[in-house]
C-alpha cells in the first residue's frame, strides 16, 4: 500500500475525497489515504507545495495562479473534481435595502447586481462606509464571481471592501456584522440562510455555469511515486457515485454525521442535492447543475478552463499575465489512468468556452459526451 496525506477543506466538493475513501475506492488501488483538514486555501496549498501533503482538494485558480508570468509551479492537476457550487450571500438588513431598491425581492442575479448597485451609489453619496464582502482566497473563482456580479451591476469596485476569509469563517463574520455578504462555495451559503443571518442572491450557475470549481492537486513526490494513475481512478469512481441518483444524500450523511463537514446534514443536503433556499423560510428551488461532480466530463481538466481561468484572474486584478495557464493542468495524466476504463474520455484538450445556453454535444471524444450550458446569464 502506498501511503498518502491528502489535504481537505470543509466543503461540500471534497465529497470525491471522502466518498473515495468510506467506498473503499482508495484501499482497491492500492492507496493507505489519510484526510487532512485544512481550514484555509493558503495553507493547504502551501503544504502541497512544500511536500507536507502529498495532495489535495484544492481551487482551481489557486493551482493554475502558481504558474502564471514564470510563477514558481510545484503542484499540478491530474483531475477537476467539481463544477459549479459557489453563492453569494447578503445579510439580511442589506439585503432588505436591495429589495427597497427594487420595490420587490430580486428575481435574477442581474436584478440583484443592480440593486446592490443603487444601494452603493446611495451610500456612497450619504458618505456613509463602504460595504465590505468576503471571498475566501484571491486566487479563486469566490473573488472572480464577486468581482464578476459587482461588475454586472456597474458597481465602482474601489466603492467595496473584499476581505479574505477562510471558508468555514464566513458565516460568523456575516453574523457579527464583520461583512456585509460574501462567496463561498457550499454548504456554507445555505447554512447563513438557514440560521437566518442571510439571502442568496446569485450562485455560479449565473456567474460562470460549467466552470472547474475545485482540482485535485498534487505535488511533485506523488508523480514521482507514480501514485498519480491510482489516485485519479479512485477519486473518479468516487465522482462518478456521487452523480448517480439518490447517491448525494448518502454522502451528506458521511460529510456530516462523520465531521468532515461540521453543519447539520439537512444543509449538506442542500447543496449536494441542488435543493437550494434562497432566504430564510424561502421554498427551496431545485437546480440539478448547483454541483456536478461527473457529468459533463467534470472530471477532465480542459487546457481551454485553464486559459480562461487565467483570464479571469487578470481582469480580476489578482494576476497581471494569463501565460504559463495550461502548465498547471495534466489531462495526459486522466488520460492515463482512465484508458481502457470504458470512460468516453475527450480527445483533445480543448472545447469551446463560456458560449452555449444550453445542453451541447462534445463530439471529440471516444463517444459524444453531453454536456451542460456554460455561458453565463449576462455578459460584461
Amino acid at each position: 500500500m502506498i501511503p498518502l496525506r491528502l489535504g481537505y477543506v470543509p466543503l461540500n466538493d471534497c465529497a470525491p475525497l471522502v466518498m473515495a475513501q468510506a467506498l473503499g475506492l482508495f484501499e482497491a488501488q492500492g492507496l493507505d489515504v489519510r484526510l487532512v483538514r485544512q481550514n484555509a486555501w493558503s495553507t493547504a496549498r502551501e503544504l502541497i507545495q512544500l511536500g507536507m501533503l502529498d495532495g489535495g482538494h484544492m481551487l482551481a485558480p489557486a493551482v493554475v495562479a502558481r504558474w502564471l508570468d514564470g510563477g514558481p509551479g510545484g503542484l499540478v492537476a491530474p483531475m477537476a473534481l467539481s463544477l459549479n457550487g459557489n453563492s453569494i450571500i447578503v445579510s439580511l438588513a442589506l439585503y432588505g435595502r436591495m429589495c427597497d431598491a427594487l420595490g420587490h425581492p430580486p428575481r435574477t442575479a442581474l436584478e440583484a447586481a443592480r440593486s446592490l448597485h443603487t444601494v452603493v451609489s446611495a451610500d456612497a453619496a450619504a458618505g456613509r462606509r463602504p460595504l465590505t464582502f468576503a471571498a475566501v482566497f484571491p486566487e479563486s473563482r469566490q473573488y472572480i464571481e464577486l468581482k464578476r456580479f459587482f461588475s454586472a451591476g456597474g458597481i465602482d469596485p474601489d466603492l467595496i471592501r473584499i476581505l479574505i476569509v477562510p471558508p468555514p469563517e464566513v458565516d460568523g463574520f456575516l453574523e457579527r456584522d464583520l461583512v456585509d455578504g460574501y462567496c463561498v462555495g457550499e454548504p456554507w451559503g445555505s447554512y447563513s440562510v438557514a440560521r437566518g443571518y442571510g439571502a442568496m442572491v446569485a450562485s455560479s450557475l449565473d456567474l460562470r455555469p460549467a466552470g472547474i470549481e475545485k482540482v485535485l492537486a498534487v505535488g511533485p513526490p506523488i508523480l514521482e511515486a507514480d501514485a498519480t494513475g491510482a489516485l485519479v481512478r479512485a477519486v473518479s469512481g468516487a465522482s462518478v457515485w456521487l452523480d448517480q441518483p439518490g447517491n448525494r444524500a448518502a454522502a451528506a450523511g458521511v460529510l456530516s454525521q462523520k465531521g468532515f463537514v461540521p453543519v447539520p446534514e439537512e444543509v449538506v443536503r442542500r447543496g449536494l442535492e441542488g435543493q437550494i433556499v434562497r432566504y430564510p423560510g424561502g421554498a427551496a428551488e431545485t437546480h440539478a447543475d448547483f454541483m456536478v461532480f461527473d457529468r459533463y466530463a467534470a472530471g477532465f481538466p480542459w487546457l481551454s478552463q485553464a486559459r480562461l481561468i487565467a483570464e479571469e484572474l487578470v481582469a480580476s486584478g489578482v494576476s497581471v499575465s494569463a501565460m504559463g495557464a495550461e502548465q498547471a493542468f495534466r489531462p495526459d495524466l486522466y488520460r492515463a489512468a482512465l484508458a481502457g476504463s470504458g470512460r468516453s474520455l475527450p480527445g483533445t484538450d480543448e472545447k469551446p468556452e463560456a458560449c452555449h445556453p444550453a445542453g451541447w454535444t462534445f463530439g471529440d471524444a471516444d463517444q459524444p459526451i453531453e454536456m451542460g450550458p456554460d455561458r453565463p446569464l449576462f455578459d460584461l
